[in-house]
């Protein structure tokens, strides 16, 4: 459908990596009207990111609604998100779900992450379907996609929905981790330091992660609870001799990064001071 403006587009292309977007858009709309799919695209982008136009929700609707009727696979899957936020269009759930699956039918990797979570825990107007969850999960994964691997990894190892495979749980959980997933970092440690789901202790290892989590200060806004809670295993495990040589400099490094007027701080401190 797109062939016979393949100039036309590359030049539309040219114009908008060049910032260009005045130009980009005179190209992209005159296309959009010949029913060219990728301009239909292009421009409700446009429309929604504000290049060279006000930002308008309603025209990056229609136009995303056009080339998604047209077999876009990205607009398929904007126009789903669309429908799922209500932007530029009455929010409608059932029509978000639809077009999501379209686009994941045609490999979209975020509507597929998507549409697992929403299936697995009955979100957005859908019954649970474990089975259709784990597929779409399954179908991220193929394609690299962390969150998908963090979700299907907890459910292979907690074996509630399908037989327990905790081989396979683990390995998905570390890819996350390798790819900077801090959720699953974190998730990670907890299994080795408390050896859950029958796996054993390993709690060296939890000791270098929670470390490493700690030592990105990004951490302590981005997940302060957890960070707190993080520095507080920290100390303990120094106390406790767990995952390391008793270290009483080291647990009382990491305590100095607790706030000194919080219990936790408080219960820490005690304890070191009985182990002084």
């Amino acid at each position: 459908m797109d062939e016979q403006y393949i100039d036309e587009l590359q030049q539309a292309e040219n114009e908008f990596n060049k910032k260009n977007y005045s130009a980009a858009l005179n190209i992209f709309f005159e296309l959009a009207h010949k029913n060219c799919v990728q301009a239909q695209y292009r421009l409700a982008q446009m429309y929604e990111f504000a290049r060279s136009v006000e930002e308008n929700p309603q025209q990056a609707f229609y136009w995303y609604e056009k080339a998604a009727q047209n077999g876009h696979t990205f607009a398929q899957h904007n126009l789903a998100s669309s429908y799922d936020t209500g932007y530029g269009v009455e929010q409608n759930e059932k029509q978000a779900i639809f077009w999501y699956e379209k686009a994941a039918e045609q490999g979209d990797m975020l509507s597929q992450s998507i549409l697992g979570f929403y299936y697995f825990n009955a979100l957005k107007g859908v019954q649970q379907n474990v089975e259709k969850a784990i597929k779409y999960w399954q179908l991220a994964v193929n394609s690299g996609d962390e969150q998908a691997e963090k979700h299907l990894a907890l459910v292979y190892l907690e074996g509630k929905y399908i037989q327990q495979n905790t081989q396979l749980g683990m390995s998905l959980l570390k890819k996350s981790v390798k790819k900077g997933d801090n959720y699953a970092l974190l998730k990670l440690g907890e299994i080795w330091e408390k050896g859950l789901y029958g796996l054993p202790k390993e709690e060296k290892k939890a000791l270098e992660l929670y470390k490493l989590f700690i030592q990105d200060e990004n951490n302590e806004d981005k997940f302060y609870h957890s960070y707190k809670s993080v520095l507080c295993r920290i100390v303990k495990m120094y106390i406790e001799a767990r995952g390391a040589r008793r270290n009483l400099k080291q647990a009382k490094k990491y305590l100095s990064k607790i706030y000194e007027h919080s219990e936790e701080y408080k219960e820490l401190k005690q304890l070191l001071n009985k182990m002084s």
